[in-house]
């Protein structure tokens, strides 16, 4: 029997990724579930103006639609994973667009994921799910070439991991902390190079696995929410699925036409050449977007700058510390369940959504910080004092930042003095 007969066909491989692929979904959904709920206790901002007006009960609408199509995924026949697959793209946008909270890397990862698989034949699609997940690890490396983050959060990865073995990290020196946390961007950006050639790819694979399990140790030490553990632990399976065998080359012949026949009858989308080119350029798009971040136009999360503390931000400026809107982090966190989202566009837009609520009777300043400058960790940032000030501030940016109507009616008059 030869080796080929004893490979997996890539269409059946593919077809268990898209399974695993629907099952993190669904786990992810579970774990960050206030967030994709109509709520009203943390505001929420709509990409675009025109929809501020839409009642709760579209997102329930799409919510159970991006629910249901998972478990399509999970369960029915894989003929059936593209269009479901589809449904997933179309019910989860719906509740993006309602909220720019819910554009959470995962939830563009696996938008993206989702297109590709549905619209690609299965080696197409394996070979643009790995180039996306190493331009995931390069764009992310990079970031972390940073002062704020060698000093504030790679600090605290590396504390974690070394008491985990009974070390003290912060009695060591401070050039020692600088060189070691300097050693996690450095190894990031060492796997996705290895993740690039078949010679180092297996190894790549192996230091992937490796590397998410120490840093979702490291993260529930630190108490990090559900969702973040969860994706890591995704990103575990999805090493091993994608990088964990080789793709066989295309071949011409009577046995790889009737393969090609074969796949077509498992996923009738991906013959459809509009709808592979559109997959196409999906891909495209995601690896050179974060090459605009520098100018302003890709936000921070979709340029893959997770544990990236130099992100721009927003926040209130008030004497009411006890008051959850002081930190919006907290806040965010405390109701979503999720990270604040980590724009200073999103997060000011949170800021006038809360003085209109809570705080009309006090003039609360709102300070907007620039992203950190990378050698030295400093930031741009200017104090806005009056309403008028604040509004004109937000004028600058493109995308909507009103709130939701449904914040408003759930204000009580004794929610509005505190």
């Amino acid at each position: 029997m030869s080796n080929q007969t004893l490979q997996p066909q890539p269409q059946k491989r593919l077809e268990f990724f898209c399974r695993v692929w629907a099952g993190f979904g669904l786990l992810l959904m579970a774990a960050s579930w206030k967030l994709w709920t109509p709520q009203t206790q943390f505001p929420q901002i709509p990409f675009f103006e025109f929809l501020i007006d839409v009642p709760g009960l579209v997102d329930w609408i799409a919510l159970a639609g991006v629910v249901i199509s998972l478990g399509v995924c999970v369960f029915t026949k894989s003929s059936r994973i593209p269009i479901a697959q589809l449904a997933f793209v179309v019910s989860i946008s719906i509740l993006i667009l309602l909220n720019q909270h819910r554009l959470q890397p995962w939830a563009y990862q696996f938008v993206v994921f989702a297109i590709i698989l549905a619209t690609m034949r299965a080696r197409s699609a394996f070979f643009w799910l790995r180039i996306i997940v190493i331009s995931i690890y390069v764009y992310s490396a990079i970031s972390k070439f940073d002062y704020q983050f060698v000093h504030t959060t790679g600090r605290l990865i590396l504390q974690a991991l070394a008491a985990l073995v009974g070390q003290d990290a912060s009695s060591w020196s401070e050039s020692l902390q600088n060189w070691l946390t300097l050693g996690f961007p450095i190894g990031e950006l060492l796997l996705g190079v290895a993740l690039i050639f078949s010679k180092t790819r297996k190894l790549g694979m192996v230091g992937a696995v490796l590397t998410h399990a120490l840093l979702l140790v490291a993260l529930i030490w630190l108490g990090h929410s559900w969702g973040v553990l969860a994706w890591n632990l995704y990103f575990i399976a999805q090493s091993i699925l994608l990088f964990g065998f080789e793709l066989e080359p295309p071949r011409f012949n009577e046995k790889d036409a009737t393969a090609k026949e074969n796949e077509n009858v498992r996923n009738p989308i991906a013959k459809r050449k509009p709808l592979e080119f559109f997959g196409l350029c999906m891909a495209v798009f995601v690896l050179l977007f974060p090459l605009t971040r520098p100018l302003g136009i890709c936000d921070h999360w979709m340029a893959w700058e997770v544990y990236a503390p130099r992100c721009s931000r927003a926040k209130l400026l008030c004497n009411a510390s006890r008051a959850p809107y002081s930190n919006l982090l907290n806040w965010s966190e405390a109701v979503t369940g999720v990270p604040v989202y980590p724009q200073a566009r999103f997060q000011l837009a949170i800021c006038i959504a809360t003085k209109q609520r809570y705080t009309k009777t006090r003039n609360f300043s709102v300070e907007v910080s620039e992203p950190s400058n990378f050698w030295t960790g400093e930031r741009e940032s200017v104090t806005l004092t009056r309403n008028d000030q604040i509004l004109m501030f937000a004028d600058r940016y493109w995308l909507n930042m009103k709130p939701r109507s449904i914040w408003f009616p759930q204000a009580t008059t004794g929610e509005a003095s505190k």
